[in-house]
């Protein structure tokens, strides 16, 4: 009997890319840039 069964699982978070310096803090604040980031990639259990 199979109680979790999981195929193909991906997991991709959005994280904010930060600009170095003040300017670039505050650009952040209006414009955010984000950078994809996997955590997890096809997973099978």
């Amino acid at each position: 009997m199979t109680v979790i069964e999981v195929q193909d699982l991906t997991k991709i978070y959005n994280l904010p890319k930060k600009e170095p310096g003040f300017w670039g803090s505050v650009r952040g604040l209006f414009r955010p840039q984000f950078e994809k980031k996997t955590a997890v990639n096809g997973i099978n259990f």
